[in-house]
This record gives C-alpha cells, structure tokens and sequence, in this order.
C-alpha cells in the first residue's frame, strides 16, 4: 500500500537582495525582522514570478520592503510596491516612524515605485491600493482574527494566480523567547486552511532557528479554488480569537467584506462575530480572576527586600523571569539542580548569579522560590529537596 502524504513546493533562494541592508547607516542595520532565510525566501519567489504589484500588510521598520526593492532593481523590474502598517511609529529602544528604512532606501535607490501607508487598516486602504495586486505579504498581529480578516479583505484585489507569502508561522512555538506568543498562528491557520494552485514551505538553512527546525514562513498561489472554497477560510473565524477588535475597526472590517462575499458567508461571519463578543467579555472575567492570583503573588514578596530566586531550565526560567520583571518584582538569583550545566547564555541580567543549589548561600533562606520547571513529578521532587534544605518559602505550592 502507498504512503499517504505529498510534500509542499520548493522555493530557490535568492539571498543577494538582503546585501543592500549592510550598505545602510549604522543605526539602520539590523532592522529586518525577517531572516536571511526569510528574505531570500521572500525574494526567490518575487525572482521566479515577476509580480508586477506587490503588497506588504505589516511593515515595522521597512527593512523588508528595502530589501525588496533591491530584489527589483537587481532584476531589472521596477513592480509597484506599497508598505502598510496599522501603527504610525515604533519603540525600538528610541521612538521611529514606521517604514523609515524603506523611506531611506527609496531616495538611495531612485525607487520610484514605493508608497507607505501607516496609521490605518488594510480595510480603509484597500480601494485606494486598487486591484490587480499580484503579490502579498501578511506579516502583521500573527493572532486572530488578524492576518484572516486582511486576506479576506485582499482576496478580492488579488490576480487570479497571485502569490501570498505569510511570515511567522511558527511564532506560538517559540514561547522561550516570546512568552505572550504561544497564540500567535493566524498565518498558520491561513496557510492550512486556503484551497490553492501551489503551497511552499521548506526547511533548512536559517530558518532553523525557531522551533525544531520548522520553517517560519510559507506561501501559496492562488487559483479558482481559492475562490470558490473560500467558505474554509472564512469558517477558521470560529476558532478563539486573541482579541476583539475595537467597533471602529470591525466596522471598516465588515464594510470591506461585505462589499465583495455572498450574502450566506456574511450571515456566517456575523453569527461568528456574536459568538466571539460574548466569549470575550468572558475571557475579560477569567482574566481579572486570575490577576487575583497575581496579587496574591504580590502580597507574598511584598515587604521582602531580597528578591525572588527562580529554580528551573533554561527555557521556562527565562518566561518566569520576564513575567516577574514585568511586575516590577526583583529577580535576584537563578538556580539549577547540582550536576546540571549551569547555562550562562540564558542570562537576561549579566549580574544575576546563578548557583547550583548546594552552592547556594545561606542568606538566600528567607527569599521566595518560583519553581520553574515542566513536571508535576519534577516540581514536586525539587519541593520536597529545598524544604528538606530549609527553603519553605515557595510561590505557587500548594
């Protein structure tokens, strides 16, 4: 009997366009949110499919957008480009307005062809970008509805065979580094759900990074299908959304929508739209029950100058730590079983020490322990040794 199962299309890399981000400022260098993987990935298939109208929803800097009008120069094509991004500027350690890579590197270029939009929905934006749009990147919230509401608004401006490139697809699984992402798969979704000509996603190469070697980014083309199936991506609204859109926002949204889908998909989307407001507003309830807990978190190592120690693996001790830090409460240790590596380049503060525990000093006794580890077993085995040790004063055991 024949395996079930087809692999997904390939994409030849096209790395060179990404060399015109060295060439820039110092202080405009390092911006790209996407890898060099990422971006040959991004540029392999501008190479291969010559899109004459390109559409990026989610700009940050304009790194990528930089980077692919280097793509176009090198080709010797010059596509309409437009960048739009819902924010108006950017905290990256300094205040910067959204896109001021991709504005500098128009003037250096001589690019023509590149229009930002910022402070405003692809929703309010659409008509003006106009149709014919034959090539698009979603790179925005990464959570739904997000990334599903934009393709939905686009769908109907797209050519017929365009090409959709959708990045951090693997964001919710990166949740070391990231620890509110574990929902952030609309791309995913999206990806799994549309009906199309081609799909690509590949491994290999940077995009290693993230999780387990899962790519991060992925694309398809579309064809009739991805028109008359459009019902599956409509339906995928019903999963959880991450957050309610303000009534501004989902009213451009819907009028956006409405426009273009038949009058049984737009009865779907409204009975969606009710079902997700209630669950919502009991989301918010659950939310201020559990910031009760946090209190009690706050009560505890209230009136305790010497700081919370974290005892734990690398990867969950970090989330503790940012979650702490957020809160303003003090870290001032970390600790890992005897015999484990202790694993510096997990260091969020370089003056954090971190002890194995016999090594640790008896004056940390009176300070709150956070145990952060996977396993009830493993939880309950370090309890009983720090109590056994005279530790009794740990966060969160019950």
């Amino acid at each position: 009997m024949d395996r079930i199962g087809t692999g997904y299309e390939e994409v030849v890399l096209f790395k060179e366009p990404r060399k015109f981000l060295d060439t820039l400022p110092q202080e405009m260098q390092n911006m790209s949110q996407m890898s060099e993987f990422d971006t040959g990935f991004v540029c392999g298939l501008i190479k291969k499919y010559r899109p004459k109208k390109i559409l990026e929803v989610g700009t940050f800097t304009g790194a990528t957008a930089s980077v692919i009008m280097n793509c176009a120069v090198l080709l010797k094509e010059e596509p309409q480009i437009y960048s739009l991004d819902l924010a108006k500027t950017h905290n990256i350690g300094k205040t910067v307005n959204v896109g001021f890579v991709a504005e500098y590197a128009k003037e250096i270029l001589k690019y023509k062809n590149y229009k930002l939009f910022t402070g405003d929905l692809l929703a309010a934006r659409i008509e003006e970008i106009g149709g014919n749009i034959d090539f698009l990147i979603l790179d925005t919230v990464h959570r739904l509805p997000g990334e599903i509401l934009d393709f939905l608004v686009a769908l109907p401006y797209l050519s017929k065979d365009a090409v959709v490139v959708m990045h951090d697809m693997v964001l919710n699984l990166s949740s070391a580094t990231a620890s509110t992402d574990f929902d952030a798969y609309s791309n995913r979704v999206l990806f799994d759900a549309v009906t199309a000509e081609k799909k690509y996603y590949m491994a290999g190469g940077e995009s290693e990074e993230i999780a387990a070697g899962l790519p991060n980014i992925g694309a398809f083309q579309l064809n009739d299908k991805t028109r008359t199936q459009i019902r599956d991506v409509f339906s995928t609204l019903a999963y959880t959304w991450s957050y309610f859109p303000e009534a501004e926002q989902l009213n451009k949204y819907m009028t956006a929508i409405e426009t273009h889908y038949s009058a049984d998909l737009i009865n779907l989307l409204k009975r969606i739209l009710a079902a997700q407001k209630v669950t919502a507003e009991k989301k918010q309830v659950i939310a201020k029950a559990d910031s009760l807990a946090w209190r009690e978190l706050l009560l505890k190592v209230s009136g305790n100058d010497s700081g919370v120690v974290i005892y734990g693996s690398k990867d969950f001790a970090s989330v503790w730590y940012k979650l702490l830090r957020k809160m303003d409460i003090h870290v001032r240790a970390f600790v890992v079983s005897d015999g484990r590596k202790i694993p510096t380049e997990w260091y969020y503060k370089k003056d954090l020490p971190i002890y194995h525990l016999s090594e640790l000093p008896q004056e940390y006794s009176n300070s709150p322990f956070v145990i952060a580890v996977y396993g009830q077993n493993t939880y309950d085995e370090i309890v009983e040794t720090l109590q056994s040790r005279g530790y009794t004063n740990i966060l969160f055991y019950r």
